[in-house]
């Protein structure tokens, strides 16, 4: 099993996926682009971003999803990543 991410990642991960969504036009947002914001973000942070060598195939929870997610699932995957963020603040 990996270890967990850290509290202060995931803010930077969701600093960068918030100011992508508000500086990049809706029209011209993919996967790709958030990816590439996200790791910069990550990158500036002093974080290394790097493939995981031993990580066997689902080791990060499951498969990937078969189909793009929405904009709901983002909302809702949005909304559990600040609530354990703050869950983790309260601690």
């Amino acid at each position: 099993m990996t270890a967990p991410i850290p509290a202060a990642a995931l803010a930077v991960m969701a600093a960068a996926a918030d100011d992508y969504r508000v500086a990049t036009p809706r029209d011209e947002q993919h996967p790709a682009g958030l990816a590439q914001t996200v790791a910069t973000y990550l990158l500036s942070a002093g974080y290394e971003v790097r493939p995981m060598e031993d990580l066997p195939s689902g080791g990060w929870g499951g498969p990937l999803p078969a189909a793009p997610v929405t904009a709901d699932e983002a909302a809702r995957h949005r909304a559990d990543l600040l609530a354990a963020l703050d869950e983790e603040d309260a601690a």
